[in-house]
């Protein structure tokens, strides 16, 4: 019996014990790249294809090669730009050699037009040294005709002068705009 009173006694003392709660740690949590690995079976097949085109048609003289070094055929994987590149894989190239002989025709006939237009130039500023030269005769000859000094034929040549020289000088201005077209339209192919 006194077992018994003992246990009793005991199990009144220990419902009367306050538990302490558990001890909780805090962590910052921060976004991460997880790396794991996966081992499957089954088919890869790819997000995406794409058509290579070109923007002008020509004979195609370089096709690219695979990682392992094979040709680059339909179904091929292919690699974009990378930190160690600055394009990405070549995947074929066509022949360029006829745009190259284009272009450096094209640079040339853009020579010629540049020096036309600074002949024209240079013809404009002889022209427009005429018509002064001109008015200026003009002037002389008309006051000396106004005197009575000169006959109306002399003023008459002078005039004449004068004309052609402004004419001159509208040629020269009208090859300056032609040659300055010119150069435009080579720049632009």
């Amino acid at each position: 019996m006194l077992v018994l009173v003992y246990r009793l006694n005991h199990q009144k003392t220990s419902s009367d014990k306050v538990i302490s709660p558990a001890s909780v740690n805090i962590r910052e949590v921060k976004l991460t790249n997880m790396n794991h690995w996966v081992i499957s079976e089954g088919t890869l097949e790819g997000q995406r294809k794409a058509c290579l085109s070109f923007d002008r048609s020509d004979t195609v003289v370089y096709i690219g090669k695979t990682k392992q070094g094979g040709d680059l055929r339909e179904g091929s994987m292919v690699f974009g730009p990378g930190d160690d590149l600055s394009r990405g894989q070549l995947l074929a190239q066509i022949d360029h050699r006829e745009v190259i002989s284009k272009i450096a025709a094209l640079e040339a006939q853009l020579l010629s037009a540049k020096n036309r237009k600074q002949e024209a130039t240079a013809r404009r500023m002889l022209a427009m040294n005429e018509v002064d030269l001109a008015k200026q005769t003009l002037q002389r000859i008309e006051h000396l005709y106004q005197q009575g000094l000169t006959a109306q034929e002399q003023r008459e040549q002078a005039d004449l002068k004068v004309k052609n020289a402004e004419m001159l000088l509208t040629s020269a201005t009208s090859q300056i705009n032609i040659a300055t077209h010119d150069v435009q339209q080579i720049k632009a192919k």
